[in-house]
């Protein structure tokens, strides 16, 4: 069935107003030809369409039913619709659901705020133009991309009435490959904002990716741990391009910073306890023990590792994750275990510049993204908004929908987004390094590398379990009735302010119990009667 429902909750202008729609299908038999019976694969496939209307919708109304200030909402599109379409996993049961949702809603922010006034769309020729979204479910599954594209469901240059047809890409560096072959063979625009993997965009000159290469992820990290006094590390990684491609730089960057790399481990897709409280274990030994452990991992394997780390009763001196810092269902999902966790991001809410096509800072766009998702944004989200952003930037300077003339103003120039300033190397991809994050005790997200962009400063290394559990959960700093105060010790000890107080337990259970000062004079009265006698 198709369902129809307004996107936008404020009154439209009666005439050529961007009206903001919502078009979801689910189409069942007519797209059973897409897909063979592959596991995790559905036939049925989601489809949302957000676009414009030129304002037949609100035709029938009188001007009277508007205040003064809706009439200045008024757009017109005499050029017509350019049609943006992407794959984007869209169902709960998707591994990429969480990521690809901060994904979406970016891009459907953008696209609402180029429809609406004062913007109203893109100009090319002197003619305003209008842009329509089409999303479509891909379950997370390379097999799903592939038969999106190849079967035309993504429209293809010259493909259906758009006056233009340009792609924008999934998350995950293996979707986005699942369709940059057959992009590149109809010389199709693809700007891509969940893609980090060179095998992507190596020889596609119309496929560009707002990610660095995976190459790149971990250089500001490691160069900050080995500042710091790191002697050591470990690596295990998720079986995914992504994951992999991060850790395969981990070699020559430890050799480049005079760190010893003990160990380089593969775990299965979406790992759970059952394949990491072994490596967990396998650190934990004193004749390992690395300073720092790099787990290149999807969000959902973040939290296991943390778990298999606390069974293990072990703590990595620095623990760098590539995708989860700043994520609120990371938070949710380990709670205060969170603090002094790092991470890699190309982005921050605190960049000082404002986006050539809406006007917003990266501040900006977080505070809306907050208030329309209820969501805090990570880079992934800023990375997909630009991704809509350098495509209307380049499109406009080549005033043009020709490929090849937007393929070369976005191989060749710069542009100014709220992701940041992003130009494209050889391959197309984003030429801005990473950040290097770390969690704070209050479980906010400070930017602790490179010094000049820092907005905290780097704990290295972390407190051990025990002594965060010390710090969290017992008295031992707080002090209560019947004990006294003191500070918590790396082992989980406490340390006693004072000398009448003896430490007891660690971790959650660290106290100090007083013990009163023995009256080394006194007689019991009983004796000193008997002392008389």
């Amino acid at each position: 069935g198709k369902h129809l429902g307004r996107m936008s909750n404020r009154t439209m202008s009666p005439t050529a107003t961007a009206a903001l729609v919502a078009l979801v299908s689910i189409f069942c038999s007519p797209c059973s030809r897409l897909v063979s019976a592959t596991t995790g694969v559905t036939r049925g496939t989601i489809v949302i369409e957000r676009g414009v209307d030129s304002g037949k919708l609100t035709a029938t109304l009188d001007a009277t039913e508007f205040a003064d200030d809706q009439q200045a909402d008024e757009c017109t599109f005499d050029g017509g619709i350019v049609s943006l379409s992407h794959p984007m996993s869209l169902k709960a049961g998707d591994k990429f659901f969480s990521t690809g949702q901060l994904q979406h809603d970016a891009i459907s922010m953008m696209i609402d705020e180029v429809n609406t006034s004062p913007r109203c769309g893109i100009e090319v020729g002197g003619k305003k133009y209008g842009l329509k979204l089409t999303t479509y479910g891909d379950d997370s599954s390379k097999a799903k991309v592939a038969a999106i594209v190849e079967n035309g469901m993504v429209p293809a240059i010259g493909g259906d009435d758009a006056a233009a047809n340009f792609w924008l890409g999934p998350y995950s560096s293996g979707l986005t490959g699942a369709m940059s072959t057959y992009a590149n063979s109809t010389n199709a625009i693809v700007v891509a904002g969940g893609a980090a993997s060179t095998s992507v965009f190596k020889g596609y000159p119309t496929i560009f990716g707002t990610f660095p290469p995976t190459a790149f992820y971990l250089a500001q990290a490691i160069e900050a741990l080995a500042g710091a006094g790191a002697k050591t590390v470990a690596s295990l990684w998720e079986e995914a391009s992504f994951t992999r491609g991060v850790c395969a730089a981990l070699p020559t960057l430890a050799e480049q910073h005079d760190l010893v790399l003990q160990s380089q481990t593969e775990v299965p897709s979406s790992p759970t306890g059952e394949h990491l409280d072994p490596i967990a274990s396998n650190f934990s030994s004193p004749a390992n023990d690395p300073d720092v452990v790099v787990t290149c991992v999807y969000d959902q394997g973040c939290a296991e590792w943390i778990a298999s780390l606390r069974r293990s009763g072990w703590t990595p001196r620095g623990q760098v994750f590539t995708v989860c810092i700043g994520m609120d269902q990371f938070v949710e999902n380990v709670g205060t275990d969170a603090m002094y966790m790092m991470g890699i991001s190309p982005w921050d809410a605190s960049l000082a510049m404002a986006d050539d096509v809406v006007g917003w800072s990266a501040a900006e766009f977080a505070e809306r993204f907050v208030a329309t998702t209820a969501r805090t944004p990570t880079y992934h989200s800023a990375s997909a908004a630009a991704s809509v952003g350098v495509l209307i930037q380049a499109i406009e300077r080549a005033n043009s929908f020709d490929s090849d003339a937007v393929a070369s103003v976005l191989s060749t120039e710069e542009f100014t987004t709220l992701y940041g300033r992003l130009s494209f190397n050889e391959n197309g991809q984003s030429k801005a390094p990473s950040l290097f994050l770390q969690y704070d005790q209050n479980i906010t997200v400070q930017t602790v590398y490179p010094l000049e962009t820092r907005s905290g400063d780097l704990v290295y290394p972390m407190p051990t379990w025990e002594h965060r559990d010390c710090s969290l959960l017992s008295t031992c700093e707080t002090g209560s009735e019947f004990t006294s105060s003191g500070q918590c010790q790396e082992d989980g000890a406490c340390l006693c302010d004072s000398e009448d107080a003896i430490s007891s337990g660690i971790g959650p259970n660290a106290t100090c119990v007083v013990i009163p000062n023995e009256d080394m004079t006194y007689i019991d009265s009983a004796l000193k009667v008997l002392g008389i006698v």
